[in-house]
């Protein structure tokens, strides 16, 4: 996906499957591992996961994801335009054309701003 400063992983992916993917959004720090128990063998089995791709939005943070944007493009909105582009993107691959969040921090903020643009 064509972000240059955040990262959108996939953490485990289902090809043949007509359900919406999961995506875990946070804020600081963000890491695939801080979300691991999630998308452990174990817990895919769940019906909440069961049958779903999953993946992690990383924001840029000291300890997984250095790669920071100059201070005038945070000050222009560049993390919600990388968000949003990436959040598109990954919809339109959606089975569903829809996506479950599961967001905290500053992730539920630009989640619920991406969130409101939808019909």
């Amino acid at each position: 996906m064509g972000t240059k400063y955040a990262k959108l992983m996939c953490l485990h992916r289902e090809d043949s499957t007509n359900k919406s993917p999961v995506v875990f959004v946070h804020g600081f720090p963000d890491s695939p591992g801080m979300f691991a128990a999630y998308y452990a063998l174990e817990e895919r089995e769940q019906p909440w996961l069961k049958g779903r791709s999953i993946y992690c939005y990383a924001f840029p943070n000291r300890h997984d994801n250095p790669d920071f944007p100059p201070l005038w493009q945070l000050a222009k909105g560049v993390m919600a335009r990388e968000f949003d582009q990436a959040m598109n993107e990954l919809s339109l691959q959606s089975p569903t054309g829809k996506l479950i969040f599961l967001s905290h921090d500053w992730g539920a903020t630009h989640t619920w701003r991406w969130a409101r643009k939808q019909k």
